[in-house]
């Protein structure tokens, strides 16, 4: 969620699978993920947060995916500022959200 308020470069450009600015993006993904943990943190139902885990697994593994099939090869900025902070190369942190 932080990522999405930072001034990299990668927030002005235009995410190849949705048309939205990631600046826009990295924050609406961002509150999903806090919801998610909410639910697998303070959820009474076992099996609903297991097959919320599953799902948001499975999106983020469908859109790497399709970011390969497109032949996109700019790192993902996923990680926002905390690759700069952990002294991480760009590559490093895309290789260790894949």
């Amino acid at each position: 969620m932080w990522g999405g308020f930072g001034s990299t470069r990668l927030l002005a450009m235009t995410d190849p699978l949705t048309g939205v600015s990631f600046h826009r993006l990295l924050p609406v993904v961002g509150v999903a993920e806090v919801v998610f943990a909410g639910f697998c943190v303070f959820g009474k139902n076992q099996r609903l947060t297991v097959l919320l885990v599953a799902w948001l697994a499975t999106i983020f593994m469908v859109y790497r995916m399709c970011l390969w099939w497109l032949g996109w090869q700019r790192p993902c900025g996923c990680l926002g500022s905390l690759a700069r902070v952990l002294h991480l190369s760009e590559h490093t942190a895309d290789n260790l959200m894949q």
